[in-house]
């Protein structure tokens, strides 16, 4: 009996806890095979059935914690109060295009850069063609004379000048003219990188591990499973969480200095190394909003910009050869010199952007009406001759169609990677009930 007693109430062997550890190891390894289920094509209504739970929780979460941090006690509150009394004395209109001029930048940076590289590519969407709008106007125009405030959210208008004075323009003068939007969009592109970091940060708080992470991780000393691409990028991340680990801000400020494909495994580092925040935002702000912004636009102006485009070329055309290899195979129009043909090519692109740019223009004076407003006559028409003008006036151009295929694929991929973290929140709360039932 005695013997018995001590089977019965023996402390549990190695045994026993490997079995344990084992049964852990499958409920996580099930939880995954499940989580990588949760797509729009293999379980639609499941997915944006937990995405819309995601939403709803996430928002309250985000409130709340907006609601209680000093910042809002600080700037917030006192901002919407000021408002308030400049809404109620009639004055709100001074504020409002500010307001929605910044709105508007700063969200699209968050746009660019939001989510585990699912972001939407908002600078090529908008920030991007907004400085060759700047830069053709200004040739046009002959000044910087213009109002370009005017370019953004639904709004179709061209930039109208203003005066009569005409000059050169200069590049410093086109830097000026777009240097505050690209600044806005750059803030907005630091700010969404702050959700892999506080998402990581919380968890090395908790003593929890980052799924994210640690695939990454994983990845990177796992090499002989990878080809020599996959070893390329694994090399770079390696290097990327030693230069974290050893310079800190600098490292956060050489990282997000350049368009950075893995930058949201670098937030998600800093995350896990409890990082200070403002020292990664201040340096990711740094990094994007000066340095890379201004790259950006130095580049971009360069090319957009007729005088400064024609010595870059030449320039080119000193280095490149004389001809493309297997040029007879092309086309007669790339047959030339490469610099040549690069010059036509970017006119040509250049001509059709400033066409339809003055025709939306054209458009927006003769019918000012809101766009939701224009829709409206599609159902208006009774006749098939009216019918088949409305169908051809709403006609999608080829880049209305890629800016809505862009869009899209970013609000799908939103859908499924907040359906998978609701998924994972609920695998956690399984986890735990099962931990207190043992």
């Amino acid at each position: 009996r005695e013997r018995e007693k001590m089977v019965r109430t023996r402390p549990t062997t190695r045994t026993d806890a490997a079995e344990n550890d084992t049964d852990w190891i499958q409920l996580r390894k099930a939880q995954l095979e499940r989580r990588k289920n949760i797509t729009l094509r293999k379980a639609p209504w499941k997915t944006v059935k937990l995405a819309l739970a995601e939403i709803k929780d996430g928002t309250n979460r985000g409130i709340r914690k907006v609601a209680k941090h000093k910042t809002m006690f600080a700037i917030g509150y006192p901002s919407i109060a000021v408002y308030a009394i400049l809404k109620a004395w009639g004055h709100a209109h001074i504020v409002d295009p500010y307001l929605a001029y910044v709105v508007w930048w700063i969200g699209l940076g968050v746009l660019s850069s939001i989510g585990l590289g699912s972001g939407m590519h908002s600078g090529i969407l908008f920030l991007f063609p907004h400085m060759l709008k700047v830069v053709l106007t200004a040739e046009k125009c002959h000044s910087v004379h213009f109002v370009s405030m005017t370019d953004m959210w639904w709004s179709s208008e061209g930039f109208q000048c203003l005066g009569e004075e005409k000059y050169q323009v200069t590049f410093f003068q086109l830097w000026r003219k777009v240097v505050v939007p690209a600044f806005l969009w750059g803030i907005g592109t630091a700010i969404g990188e702050i959700p892999p970091y506080a998402l990581s940060y919380s968890a090395a708080l908790a003593g929890k591990k980052l799924h994210e992470l640690e695939d990454a991780l994983e990845d990177v000393h796992h090499k002989h499973k990878a080809g020599r691409l996959e070893r390329l990028v694994q090399k770079m991340t390696k290097n990327m969480i030693g230069l974290l680990q050893e310079w800190g801000f600098f490292g956060v400020f050489l990282m997000s200095a350049y368009p950075n494909l893995t930058f949201d495994l670098c937030g998600m580092c800093c995350g896990h190394f409890l990082m200070p925040f403002w020292t990664f935002f201040g340096a990711t702000v740094l990094g994007k909003a000066v340095v890379k912004v201004n790259l950006q636009i130095a580049f971009f102006v360069t090319v957009f910009r007729k005088a400064s485009r024609t010595r870059f070329l030449q320039m080119l055309g000193s280095v490149l050869p004389v001809r493309i290899p297997f040029a007879h195979l092309l086309p007669e129009r790339f047959q030339g010199p490469p610099a040549e043909v690069m010059e036509t090519l970017l006119a040509e692109k250049l001509k059709e952007f400033e066409t339809s740019t003055e025709r939306r223009a054209a458009e927006a004076i003769s019918d000012p009406r809101w766009i939701w407003e224009k829709e409206v006559d599609f159902f208006h028409a009774s006749t098939w001759k009216e019918i088949a003008a409305a169908v051809w006036s709403h006609r999608p151009t080829a880049w209305s169609m890629l800016v809505f295929a862009i869009v899209g694929l970013f609000i799908l991929s939103c859908i499924q990677e907040f359906a998978q973290k609701h998924a994972a929140e609920l695998d956690e709360k399984e986890v735990e009930a099962r931990r207190k039932v043992r």
